[in-house]
């Protein structure tokens, strides 16, 4: 048997639900995945302070 969680990331809104064994508690299936919900943030980020040394041409 395996157990459902529904959780909220705080930071990007976002619903997460894990698919879980009950007896060790270890995640089997998470949705969207780690490395999804990762590159969101890395992306929030980058829209708030891109990094150091990134130039933009822009033509006006």
């Amino acid at each position: 048997p395996t157990s459902v969680r529904f959780s909220v990331d705080e930071k990007l809104n976002q619903v997460v639900i894990k698919v879980v064994d009950p007896a060790t508690q270890k995640v089997i299936k998470q949705f969207p995945a780690e490395a999804i919900l990762k590159m969101r943030e890395e992306m929030l980020d980058f829209d708030t302070k891109p990094p150091a040394g990134l130039l933009l041409s822009e033509k006006t």
